[in-house]
């Protein structure tokens, strides 16, 4: 799970629109901190969908100190509120054609560090899966029930990623992120993040710290095995964002199950027929194939039962 500087609500759409003279002054921000970066880099590189369009410079700081200087410097040229952090690539959607807002990858921060008391810190950019394992190592075991959702430490955060009665929160001690000027650091309590049901920590968020449970690494594999085979016989194998919509008093997708759009197609994009929550890539999605499916299922769900979903999902403009 990826994550983009919110704008109040759960999860809306990214439209920044910064445009090319934008682009260019977040770009000597970059420079000035040393941060290097990739130009023209595709969705289907970057996001688990895989459709969609180019970033037209994806940022690659190479570690937090480097991150933070780059934040500053954008700060410095009013553009740190233009940033987008991209994690795993789930639940992002890049809109088609050249999308011009500064893309920052986590993927370099990866740090994690078992701690004298048996807490665990990970930077950002750490994979769950990462985590996981290495947690194992140390007899430590928690986040299992997230095996096979390539989320990061910083999108789990900041979406409360959950599943099967467990939730990121759970297991939150601390937080880092930057503060509101990006000046400096600051750490909050779990308590402060105010986490909801898929509603995590605002903020530029750099890293934290979690209180996991006791477990061999033997237990912890098994857990995982199990938790990823339940996955498997629930949730479609074919490219997808991950969940679209997060439930309301019933799961989204036995709304739109009901609503008759398991299999409707638009483009190269496809309601899943095994769980009508996912949209899939079945070859060649664009951005407008998996919106239009988007629009179809919330004006269907909206006419028929008087639900109005709650997109889960990014998109990147």
């Amino acid at each position: 799970m990826e994550y983009g500087k919110e704008t109040g609500k759960a999860h809306p759409g990214v439209c920044r629109k910064c445009g090319r003279e934008g682009a260019e002054k977040f770009e000597k921000a970059a420079r000035s901190a040393g941060v290097a970066f990739r130009e023209s880099v595709g969705a289907d590189s970057l996001t688990t969908f895989g459709g969609g369009g180019t970033v037209f410079r994806l940022y690659e700081p190479r570690d937090k100190s480097e991150l933070c200087s780059l934040m500053r410097a954008a700060a410095d040229v009013g553009m740190q509120e233009n940033v987008f952090f991209l994690g795993g690539g789930s639940d992002t959607v890049i809109a088609d054609g050249t999308v011009y807002t500064p893309v920052v990858s986590t993927h370099r921060l990866n740090r994690i560090a078992m701690q004298a008391d048996g807490t665990v810190y990970a930077e950002c950019g750490v994979r769950i899966s990462a985590l996981t394992v290495s947690a194992a190592k140390h007899g430590r075991g928690g986040f299992e029930f997230l095996w096979g959702v390539p989320a990061t430490v910083g999108g789990a955060l900041r979406l409360n990623a959950g599943a099967f009665g467990a939730q990121t929160a759970d297991y939150v001690i601390k937080i880092e992120r930057l503060n509101a000027d990006c000046a400096e650091t600051e750490w909050i309590d779990a308590t402060e993040a105010e986490f909801g049901y898929r509603r995590g920590a605002e903020g530029f968020l750099l890293s934290a710290v979690f209180g996991l449970s006791p477990a061999t690494p033997d237990e912890s594999r098994a857990l995982a095995v199990r938790y990823a085979a339940e996955r498997r016989k629930k949730q479609p194998a074919l490219p997808s964002c991950g969940s679209v919509f997060a439930g309301a008093d019933m799961p989204a997708g036995y709304y739109i199950e009901r609503a008759g759009l398991k299999g409707v197609r638009r483009g190269g994009a496809q309601i899943s027929e095994l769980h009508a929550n996912f949209i899939v890539n079945t070859g060649g999605a664009t951005a407008t194939d998996f919106t239009e499916l988007v629009n179809l299922a919330e004006r269907r769900v909206r006419e028929l039962f008087g639900v109005n979903l709650r997109r889960e999902f990014v998109l990147l403009e």
